[in-house]
């Protein structure tokens, strides 16, 4: 219970916040990825990565090589610039969760967790001045929020050079639409309609590792899932509401990575595919395609012994990662996103707590295909401790 209460309060703080993108207003918004642990020094990769500090949100095998209680959680804070292709520049500050996971050495070899990982933001916010008729001017404004994350068991074995994880649980989450028109003339009266989606589902995932000496090898699949989804619409003219309920399909995914360690270094590469163009849905503007990503990553990790000297004990990371989201833009045109990050793993002294560190840079579509074009620079904190709830106290015998 040494770091219940400052579990808590992390926890609670960083469950307030919200993050997302100005392409995010289609679908589920945009997918996020993981920040938990090393990952974020690696740009979101390492499904194959030879690290043992923390528990994946993306790889539920790796849960199998955690010797102990392990409890983890991050967040990530951003300072955006939106520009468009006329030159004009926005600039935004925000703060989202970045994760939790909770492992637990079950028996033996098996090991069981519970995790709760951000799926997706929707929190776009878009103005524009428009002119209709005659020469009446107005400005219409756009905002999202909300977003989906999932909620999940996970159950992992180790077996020789095998490593095995399944998870299981729903994905859920509201997204609502806020769509406004303000003229700039008294004789036209302003209008607005409010969009809110209640989605929630099951999921599974399932994931595998192979070791063969200084090579590992990773392979994750998330299943199709569908989502039940209940629709209100709010008409500010009329003031009438309408209740729907219909569907929401998430595609097929499939990861996979391979490491190599290579003296005192361990170097990887990471790629995935979702099936988005499988999916047919009226939230789309156009229909979406499939989605991809791949990258590479460097690390020197550090030693694990409590007795070696403090910095030699310190892991440090970069990585580079390339992704095509399924969201197109208005003028059919893919949004493709470059990241570059460096990162850093402190231990507390004497004890298996850490402390990771990552920051990094992002740019998301291209003023010239995508009209417009995110600057993203971000650093995440993740905090992963090392516990003794469920261990039974060797008793004591005093001689008499």
């Amino acid at each position: 219970m040494k770091h219940a209460f400052l579990f808590i309060l992390i926890l609670t703080i960083v469950g307030q916040a919200a993050f997302g993108s100005v392409f995010s207003g289609q679908g589920i918004g945009i997918p996020l990825t993981s920040v938990l642990g090393p990952s974020a020094g690696r740009a979101g990769l390492g499904l194959a990565a030879f690290d043992s500090t923390a528990p994946d949100l993306d790889q539920p095998a790796k849960f199998s090589e955690l010797s102990e209680v392990r409890v983890g959680v991050a967040g990530e804070f951003s300072s955006r610039s939106i520009q468009d292709n006329f030159g004009n520049v926005d600039k935004q500050g925000e703060f989202r969760f970045g994760g939790f996971a909770l492992s637990i050495p079950t028996y033996k070899l098996f090991r069981t967790g519970f995790i709760i990982a951000p799926y997706s933001a929707a929190n776009a916010m878009a103005e524009s001045r428009k002119t209709w008729g005659s020469g009446i001017t107005y400005t219409e404004r756009l905002d999202g929020t909300g977003g989906l994350s999932r909620y999940g068991l996970v159950a992992a074995l180790a077996s020789g050079n095998f490593r095995f994880g399944a998870e299981t649980g729903f994905i859920g989450g509201s997204i609502n639409n806020d769509w406004r028109v303000y003229f700039d003339t008294s004789s036209m009266a302003d209008g607005w309609f409010v969009i809110n989606r209640q989605m929630s589902g099951w999921y599974g995932r399932f994931g595998m590792l192979y070791q063969n000496g200084s090579q590992r090898y990773s392979l994750v699949t998330q299943f199709p899932a569908r989502l039940s989804v209940r629709e209100e619409v709010r008409f500010a003219m009329t003031n009438d509401v309408t209740n729907t309920t219909t569907h929401f399909n998430l595609p097929l995914e499939v990861m996979g990575g391979a490491s190599w360690r290579l003296g005192a270094w361990a170097l990887g590469a990471d790629g995935g595919w979702s099936q988005w163009s499988q999916i047919h849905s009226r939230y789309f503007l156009l229909q979406p395609e499939d989605a991809i990503y791949g990258g590479c990553w460097l690390e020197r990790p550090g030693k694990s012994g409590l007795l070696d000297p403090y910095w030699s004990r310190t892991s440090w990371r970069m990585g580079l990662r390339y992704r095509k989201l399924p969201n197109l833009t208005t003028n059919s045109k893919r949004i493709e996103e470059f990241t570059t990050s460096l990162g850093v793993t402190l231990p507390t002294a004497q004890t298996q707590d850490f402390v990771h560190l990552a920051t990094g840079y992002t740019i998301r579509g291209n003023g010239s295909t995508n009209l417009l074009q995110e600057n993203l620079f971000w650093t995440s904190v993740s905090v992963s401790l090392s516990e003794k709830w469920f261990v039974r106290e060797k008793p004591t015998h005093r001689k008499k």
